[in-house]
């Protein structure tokens, strides 16, 4: 990219950059994404390379078959999925939301936006208190509780 003097880098971070998540180690990481491409945004800029992130919400992908059922029966219990209430579409998404924003992204279009993070995720961070943490608490919960 420096040698063509363009270009365009896109790291996928998550709603779990912006709010406290179920796992330490996937939170952290997706924070540090987020200061990763801002840096690399500031560092390139002279070489009209840009930088951003992508934080999706839920995407309804094959790695949701890997949820714990009860985790997902709680998700269902909330209105969190497969209908969000507090959602702009009031759905889960699917793969083509991310891939629209990652072309966006990449294209001429936004040829001044760098160092940002476009959150792809129905509104789901606008919501007061979080339905995906509050099932995954009860989950956890409710599994100790199976165990006593």
């Amino acid at each position: 990219m420096k040698p063509m003097q363009t270009g365009s880098i896109i790291t996928t971070a998550s709603v779990a950059a912006h709010i406290a998540g179920p796992s330490m180690a996937y939170t952290t990481l997706k924070h540090a994404l987020l200061g990763l491409t801002r840096y690399a945004a500031w560092e390139l800029r002279d070489f009209n390379i840009r930088a951003n992130t992508i934080s999706p919400g839920a995407i309804c992908t094959p790695i949701m078959k890997d949820v714990p059922k009860f985790f997902l029966e709680q998700m269902q219990a909330s209105s969190f999925f497969p209908k969000m209430k507090t959602s702009v579409s009031h759905k889960i998404a699917g793969p083509d939301s991310i891939a629209n924003a990652a072309l966006f992204l990449a294209s001429d279009d936004s040829a001044y936006v760098s160092g940002e993070d476009l959150a792809v995720d129905g509104s789901h961070m606008l919501q007061p208190g979080d339905p995906l943490i509050n099932a995954y608490k009860l989950s956890v919960a409710a599994s100790k509780s199976a165990l006593i």
